[in-house]
């Protein structure tokens, strides 16, 4: 019979060799990170500063040019994997038609649309790695006045649980990485394409925008 001491050491060498393997895993996608990054910074960079100039000329715009989404923004993450990620975010208000019920059929209902694009180099030589996320989450508007605590809290948690979230991912060569794209990419930020062409989901379950 196996002593308690023994089974403890056992544990622990398991826990250790896992922890290894994990670190060294890490280590090896950082390694082909970084040598993705010395073969293509240059270009990637310039990718970025291609998207960051169409940010900036956008967000100068007169305010009613851009009433629709705003400001798109854009800021760099930091990772396990050093692969150099920026997210880029915009997001608008949207009144939608959804049914409530027989007794309220296609009621308007209020919408916070988020779209977020990710950039980043890929562990695989000469691909950057495309991400999209697309939110539409409902806006709770209550009367304090009508609605007690606990109603209001029920309903703002039914309604959090039906956001609706769509991801997408792809890769794309290095020398794919074109004005053209950094244009389609701002177009997507600012609410001008569905993104379906390039790569990104067009869920038919995503609520229709009133007329």
């Amino acid at each position: 019979m196996t002593h308690w001491i023994e089974e403890a050491e056992k544990y622990k060498s398991r826990r250790e060799l896992k922890r290894e393997y994990v670190h060294n895993r890490i280590s090896q996608k950082k390694g082909d990170v970084g040598k993705n990054w010395e073969k293509n910074k240059e270009a990637y960079l310039a990718f970025l500063v291609r998207i960051e100039n169409f940010i900036e000329r956008i967000n100068n715009l007169p305010k009613e040019t851009r009433l629709e989404f705003g400001r798109i923004e854009s800021k760099e993450k930091k990772t396990t994997l050093q692969n150099h990620l920026i997210k880029f975010t915009s997001s608008r208000r949207r009144i939608v038609r959804k049914f409530d019920g027989l007794f309220a059929p296609f009621k308007a209902k209020h919408f916070k649309n988020t779209r977020n694009i990710l950039l980043s180099l890929s562990r695989e030589t000469d691909l950057i790695t495309l991400e999209s996320k697309e939110i539409f989450a409902p806006r709770i508007r209550l009367d304090d006045t009508e609605e007690n605590r606990f109603l209001m809290f029920w309903r703002f948690f039914k309604r959090k649980e039906k956001a609706l979230i769509q991801r997408a991912k792809t890769h794309k060569k290095v020398e794919e990485l074109t004005d053209e794209l950094a244009m389609y990419l701002i177009d997507f930020l600012a609410f001008k394409n569905d993104g379906k062409e390039q790569f990104f989901n067009n869920n038919a379950n995503s609520p229709s925008e009133k007329q």
